[in-house]
Order: structure tokens, then sequence, then C-alpha cells
């Protein structure tokens, strides 16, 4: 009884210190790029940011409190691009994983603001009962 006792017990020792050490190695071997976004003019966390690993198309948005994160990045250089309507975008070179924590302020910057009118004539005098085609015309006032 007391082999099998202590058995168990090197047993779960081993274990444990292995998945220590695993998830260890696990988050040196997978670094990350993380950051905050702010608004320039208050200094407020930005949500709803759009941030993009530009070479590897990774895409992520800020959470409530402007920050984002993406893991498991393999090793190099990225452009990292910030883009928000309203806002100048931004584009960082990191270098993974060397960078530390990315903190930027968006700028707010020109948004083009077009009226579009669309104008057609009715294909029938009655009531469409099926799906038919768009026929007609579009204009693009700026």
């Amino acid at each position: 009884m007391r082999v099998k006792v202590t058995l168990f017990l090197l047993t779960a020792g081993f274990l444990v210190a292995t998945s220590v050490t695993y998830s260890a190695t696990l988050s040196a071997d997978s670094p990350s790029v993380s950051g905050i976004v702010l608004d320039d003019s208050s200094k407020l966390p930005l949500p709803g940011v759009r941030v993009t690993v530009v070479e590897l198309g990774r895409r992520s948005r800020t959470d409530s409190e402007g920050r984002f994160e993406f893991q498991n990045m393999p090793r190099g250089n990225f452009t990292i691009g910030i883009h928000h309507p309203g806002y100048k975008a931004e584009h960082f070179l990191v270098s993974v994983p060397d960078t530390g924590e990315i903190r930027t302020a968006l700028v707010p910057g020109y948004q083009l603001q077009a009226e579009i009118t669309v104008s057609a004539t009715p294909l029938a005098d009655e009531p469409l009962r099926d799906a038919v085609a768009f026929s007609g015309s579009a204009r693009l006032v700026l």
C-alpha cells in the first residue's frame, strides 16, 4: 500500500512539474503583440478599433478598455495597422518578440461625406411577386 501511495505521489508531482514547465515554455515560445488605443484629445480608451497584422492578415478589435492582443505570433517584423472611422490611420513596424506594449493615440481625421442618389423606374405597374434584376441608374454626388 505504501509503495502504491508513493508511486502515485511521485507520478502526480512529475505531472504537475511537467505542466508548469510546459506552460512556461509555451508562453516563451509563443510571443504576443498587445497594446492600447486612446483618443488623442480626450486620452480615453477607444473601443471597437480595428487592429490588423498586415503581413499575416490577422484582425482584431479593441475591447471596452481600448486594449488588443495577438497571441501566438511568429517571430519576425510585422506592420500593425490601426483604423477607426473618424480618425487618421496609424501604422507601426513591430519586431516580434522584442516589441513591448504598443500605446497610441488616434487623431481625429476627415471623413469623406458623400450623398448618394439612386433613381429607378418600375418594371411593372403591378406589385412584384418574384425577384427581378435591377434596371436603372445611380448618380454619386460629391
